[in-house]
């Protein structure tokens, strides 16, 4: 499905178009209430109308799959750029790496001036670990994406989450974590509709103590031990679900499946057994959580693992079957439309964090604790309706999108072009 200006590959912008419309279902929660909500739906305004439901909606077709989707595609255009500079006769490796060093810039001015929830950062840092391996054939890649998904399953299986496991200060941060009290959630509300340093002040400045471990005793120093290691854990369950993703998405790239070059019988099949078998799992998994009241501990040995689990199926299921429609000619006009955004993926991406500051921050309309899940539905439709109009505004008479000219201009240290030649 090679068309559109400059021989891209419609069903890669059709499908960065979408992950990253999606984004904003479950970003939105770090931006306008407490972020344990976005793991806990009994965190903020539990007891709101359609609260539970609007909640299991998003848990089941949104959380993950859309930034799994977002890491797939980056990690299959680390090749197509790759196959690009390389038929220019351009060396890629060199534009590879100064690519992902301006990309890791622009993702530490969005952590430190605008988001704490940046993904750029790693992309960059991870893009640079995996370029030696766009050589290897499909079946490599796949097999290194799953082992990497071994590990991310393994990692997010945190049977230590308790007081006996962690101790008791650790419990403690680890609730904050994930069912903060009035107290926590008062402050943090204050920081957020504060002055933009007190904002910026939570994720620029970690004031988490750390105990003298040579003066505790051996339980202690065990518990102490294991507190860390949970959240190390965590850390390490990050690194290796975007390691996996990104591998997984090469592989799909090398083996022709995102450009749509397979027959609709394979999207078809890809799409009714990762969407129906990986939503299964992730129901089972949220039907799990509500029968054990959200239970801190139960949710962190077998809850989050369900959800992961599903969320790595339904992620193919998704590239499955928007490439069915697509390829059926079923949404062509929307699918031109959406593509757009995809082509505008950074500026898109960096933009939703801008909306939302603005409309959550205090430094904006201060919104923040004020709102219930089903009253942020008509913000996402509006920050949809936005992007898609300023996309197809903005490629129609320039083409590219203003960072992603940005970046490649700084990449190239030259001045790339930006207007179009005819209007």
């Amino acid at each position: 499905m090679n068309n559109g200006p400059a021989n891209r590959i419609q069903s890669i912008d059709v499908l960065r178009g979408i992950a990253l419309l999606g984004l904003p279902t479950m970003n939105i929660i770090h931006f306008s209430m407490p972020q344990a909500a976005y793991m806990n739906p009994l965190v903020h305004q539990a007891d709101a109308f359609l609260n539970h439901e609007v909640f299991s909606f998003f848990n089941i077709f949104a959380d993950q799959k859309f930034m799994g989707l977002f890491t797939l595609l980056f990690g299959a255009s680390l090749l197509l750029l790759r196959d690009k500079n390389k038929s220019n006769g351009v060396d890629s490796s060199l534009i590879h790496y100064c690519r992902m060093f301006v990309l890791l810039i622009i993702g530490l001015l969005h952590f430190w001036y605008i988001w704490a929830g940046d993904i750029l950062m790693f992309y960059a840092v991870i893009g640079m670990m995996l370029y030696p391996l766009a050589k290897l054939p499909p079946k490599a890649l796949f097999g290194i994406s799953g082992i990497f998904l071994t590990l991310t399953i393994y990692f997010v299986h945190m049977p230590n989450v308790s007081p006996k496991g962690m101790g008791n200060d650790g419990f403690e941060d680890m609730t904050e974590l994930y069912s903060p009290n009035d107290g926590f959630k008062e402050i943090y509300s204050g920081l957020m509709l504060g002055t933009y340093a007190q904002t910026m002040s939570i994720h620029r400045d970690d004031e988490a103590d750390s105990d003298n471990l040579i003066e505790q005793s051996d339980e202690e120093l065990a518990q102490s031990i294991s507190a860390v290691m949970v959240f190390v854990s965590f850390g390490l369950f990050i690194v290796c679900k975007i390691i996996a993703m990104m591998t997984l998405g090469m592989a799909l790239y090398k083996s022709g499946v995102v450009q749509g070059d397979k027959s609709l019988r394979y999207y078809k099949v890809l799409a009714l057994l990762g969407i129906g078998i990986g939503g299964l799992i992730t129901v089972f998994g949220l039907r799990y959580n509500y029968q054990h009241a959200w239970n801190i501990e139960t949710y962190f040995s077998y809850g989050m693992l369900l959800k992961e689990f599903g969320s790595v199926l339904m992620t193919l299921g998704y590239v499955g079957f928007f490439i069915y429609l697509l390829k059926k000619g079923v949404f062509a006009l929307t699918g031109q439309l959406i593509a757009r955004v995809g082509q505008m993926a950074l500026s898109n991406y960096l933009s939703q964090s801008i909306i939302c500051a603005l409309i959550f921050y205090g430094i904006g309309l201060g919104f923040y604790g004020s709102v219930s899940r089903l009253e942020l539905i008509p913000i996402i439709v509006g920050i949809w309706a936005v992007q898609i109009t300023f996309s197809n505004f903005w490629l129609h008479y320039f083409i590219q999108g203003p960072i992603e000219w940005l970046w490649r201009s700084s990449s190239s240290l030259k001045l790339q072009p930006l207007l179009r030649k005819t209007l």
